[in-house]
């Protein structure tokens, strides 16, 4: 297996799978082709995550004993079958058909590219490398996303779903290139336990070890609220009446930005620790959530730019290392998911109470309401450090 070779695969995998043409212009969709307004995007976002709940953790524990590229080919597959369902979807009960469609797919690709990468890193024995590597797959994840943003607004233009239809294609090529993927040498012995004991004991380690627990626990809410700041920028727009056609510019210019932050995280391990940058993620977080739902603006949206994407991308990495640093490679996967799999846990509940409070008083309401999760996410953090620090965190 040549680690360059791979790196550069994976970057390229990476890529075409976050060619997300639809993304800047998925609300204006849902609007025009079914009717449906912000709060209704919500709730088919929570079955989304509902999918992942039910299915991270077993396909983390797939990847574990499967090959990795399989899966994630097969997880590109669901994506590029979900997004071309879309195509298809006329009112709220299909958009959820084929947001179930697309948490499959995601949940076969969560964990696993991580993985991935760190044995690849691991096998060459460079994986203290990883943040410095992962940091800059995810750049080149964020710089996909800012390309296809820049056209997604004309697309939308000139037909409503063309941005979905060339998203399903962007996944299919991503797969040609996972083609071409060596499969990284693994430690892996013979599991003893029937799959699903062996998934709940990895399950229980992540969340019941002493550090990593109070990370996970941490991440979940951090990126729950990241990730509805993330949707809420085209629902702000909405409300600032900007046209559609400027939504792929402005969600561009902020997922570059996360292209910079991310491809840049690896640089502040000289001066922090992976905790001190993932606090220091979330008090920017609390900022932009007080700053852009304080008072609906223009400032709004600048700040609405670093607070999802960017905050996301420039704190994954760290958590990973935090992660990676302390589980062995024959479970790295299985607990890499429990991550995203406790954050759609957290995001389906989260979801369906944001979407109605959109309903009830709009985006500066759904904004003021992440600041308060955002801080019982640091009171927990701070109270599950404490504890694993006397030794009673179980």
């Amino acid at each position: 297996m040549t680690t360059d070779k791979n790196i550069k695969l994976l970057n390229l995998y990476t890529a075409f799978a976050n060619m997300i043409f639809l993304l800047p212009v998925l609300l204006p969709m849902y609007r025009d082709r079914m009717g449906l307004g912000f709060g209704d995007f919500l709730i088919a976002e929570s079955a989304f995550a509902a999918t992942v709940v039910l299915l991270e953790v077993p396909s983390g524990w797939l990847s574990d004993i499967w090959h990795r590229r399989h899966t994630l080919m097969l997880g590109l597959a669901l994506g590029a079958l979900g997004f071309f369902a879309l195509c298809f979807a006329y009112n709220l009960l299909t958009a959820i058909g084929c947001h179930i469609i697309l948490g499959a797919g995601f949940s076969l690709l969560s964990g696993t590219q991580n993985a991935i990468l760190y044995d690849t890193l691991l096998s060459a024995g460079r994986e203290d490398e990883y943040t410095k590597y992962e940091g800059r797959r995810r750049a080149y994840a964020f710089g996909a996303v800012a390309a296809s943003s820049l056209v997604a607004g004309f697309m939308f233009k000139i037909h409503i779903l063309l941005p979905a239809i060339m998203t399903g294609i962007a996944h299919l090529f991503g797969i040609v290139a996972l083609a071409f993927v060596d499969e990284p040498a693994r430690h892996k012995a013979a599991p003893e336990k029937h799959p699903l004991a062996d998934m709940r004991d990895t399950m229980r380690y992540a969340l019941t070890h002493p550090e990593i627990g109070g990370m996970v626990i941490f991440a979940a809410l951090l990126f729950t609220c990241t990730k509805i700041i993330m949707w809420s920028q085209q629902a702000y727009y909405m409300v600032l009446n900007i046209p559609e056609q400027a939504f792929g510019v402005l969600m561009a210019v902020g997922y570059g930005l996360a292209s910079v932050a991310t491809w840049s995280a690896h640089k502040v391990d000289k001066i922090m620790s992976p905790r001190g940058a993932v606090m220091t993620a979330w008090g920017i977080a609390v900022f932009v959530t007080i700053g852009a739902g304080g008072y609906i603006g223009l400032h709004g949206v600048i700040l609405l730019m670093v607070g999802g994407s960017c905050i996301y991308g420039f704190a994954s990495p760290h958590v990973e290392t935090f992660v990676n640093k302390r589980t062995g490679s024959e479970r790295r996967a299985t607990v890499l998911s429990t991550i995203s799999f406790a954050t759609q846990l957290m995001y389906v509940p989260a979801s369906i109470a944001i979407g109605h409070i959109d309903k009830w008083a709009g985006v500066h309401a759904v904004l003021l309401s992440l600041t308060a999760l955002l801080v019982l996410a640091g009171g927990v953090f701070f109270l599950l450090r404490q504890r694993a620090r006397q030794g009673t965190f179980r």
